[in-house]
């Protein structure tokens, strides 16, 4: 199933706004780099330099 914002094939997004997270691991409804409008939150910064450590 498609949804708007799911880029990858396994059946997840990387917004809040379908997140699985918070209805399996009570607590932690903000895992994800976007919130439910796709805006970054503070991880993204983490992740984006994660990834490309010379940006």
């Amino acid at each position: 199933m498609r949804r708007p914002g799911n880029l990858g094939g396994v059946g997840g997004s990387l917004a809040d706004k379908y997140s699985w997270v918070p209805g399996t691991f009570s607590g932690y409804g903000a895992a994800l780099p976007y919130n439910e409008g796709y805006g970054a939150k503070p991880a993204y910064t983490g992740l984006s330099n994660g990834l490309n450590p010379a940006a």
